[in-house]
């Protein structure tokens, strides 16, 4: 190309077509060039030392011994051949042991302490972690136990109450009195002044809810023939104990 085509201000650069809005040939390939020329030169730069050094030692690392290392020269004498394993029936190792290179600047003994360190804080976590779940375990069996208490107090009062609200329907159709002091609800004793057993009724103590229910359960069952559980009288203790699961709550709601 000569120097009047490549100089914009001559008559044969401005004979040329140019489209507008794009650039001519000329500087297309004077971009084109530049590029390049940076690629290469980016190519062309020296890779850092420490790649360097890694890729050549990793390059010695990966090449099988020969005859002129002086370890396999020995083993040559002896019997030994590539690719075989050590001892009498080469059942031994076929390759020599792994380098392990170290990276960093610590001693030689910073690593396994670092290590045994880190180990110890897991174990120290992995402990608290133990300790804190057996502790919820703890707290929820309790408030579980807690609230099965409180359930279970429930259910015998009122099964209680039913059964004093029976023992004194039934007693009354008999017309018998009261078994117990407590077999009727909200009875009242009847006191006189002079009355001479006052030491003795003071003297009374009454059982817990859960031995009076089993005390009026089993009244109502061998003198009534009747069942706060089943809602019902039989005709006799056979004909209860035939079709009534039990003496006690449990059983009926199975």
């Amino acid at each position: 190309m000569s120097d009047d085509e490549n100089d914009y201000m001559s008559d044969k650069f401005l004979a040329q077509d140019h489209k507008p809005g794009l650039m001519p040939k000329i500087f297309l390939q004077k971009h084109k060039k530049i590029e390049e020329g940076k690629l290469k030169g980016i190519q062309n730069k020296t890779k850092p030392i420490k790649l360097t050094e890694i890729e050549k030692r990793n390059e010695k690392l990966n090449e099988a011994l020969d005859e002129t290392n002086k370890g396999f020269a020995l083993l040559s004498k002896m019997g030994f051949k590539k690719g075989m394993g050590l001892g009498k029936e080469g059942q031994g190792r076929s390759e020599p042991l792994p380098l392990e290179i170290k990276e960093g600047r610590k001693g030689l003994g910073t690593e396994a302490e670092e290590n045994m360190r880190k180990q110890k804080q897991v174990d120290a976590l992995v402990f608290m972690s133990k300790k804190r779940k057996m502790v919820e375990d703890t707290l929820k069996g309790d408030f579980e136990h807690r609230m099965k208490e409180r359930i279970c107090e429930r259910q015998v009062n009122s099964d209680l109450y039913k059964s004093q609200k029976a023992c004194q329907h039934l007693d009354n159709l008999k017309n018998l009195d009261a078994a117990y002091l407590w077999s009727w609800p909200a009875i009242k004793k009847e006191t006189n002044e002079d009355d001479t057993d006052d030491e003795e009724d003071d003297d009374f103590e009454e059982p817990d809810i859960y031995s009076k229910l089993k005390i009026l359960t089993s009244y109502l069952r061998n003198t009534h023939y009747y069942c706060i559980w089943c809602g019902s009288t039989f005709k006799d203790l056979d004909e209860l104990n035939t079709y009534c699961p039990g003496d006690n709550f449990e059983v009926h709601e199975l």
